[in-house]
């Protein structure tokens, strides 16, 4: 029987253009992994706020078209998790009223 080998690789991600980060992943499930990403951010609400996501593991890269302009988090905190994963700065109580915000609190631009 033939040892398996775990690999990681980058997977860069760009949300409407603009490059948000690059983190390690196992290149398996990229597409759930940016969304759940992006969620877990507060880059979005949920998938309805996703016009298109394009995954290529061969370039590591992935781009996420939003149904919205919007601001990314440029702060990231470290957390202790066992690869040393990172966040995005978060303000607590931000709310997601007629000002669009993303986890870092910047407001994002109104929606159409």
């Amino acid at each position: 029987m033939a040892a398996e080998v775990v690999r990681e690789q980058p997977l860069t991600i760009y949300v409407n253009g603009e490059k948000f980060l690059t983190l390690l992943c196992s290149p398996m499930m990229l597409e759930a992994l940016v969304v759940g990403y992006l969620w877990m951010e507060k880059v979005i609400g949920g998938v309805e706020e996703i016009a298109r996501v394009v995954v290529s593991p061969v370039d590591g890269r992935a781009d996420v078209t939003l149904t919205y302009p919007v601001t990314l988090p440029t702060e990231r905190i470290l957390t202790s998790g066992a690869a040393a994963g990172s966040r995005s700065e978060s303000i607590i109580g931000s709310s997601r009223g007629s000002t669009r915000r993303c986890g870092c609190g910047r407001p994002r631009s109104p929606t159409a």
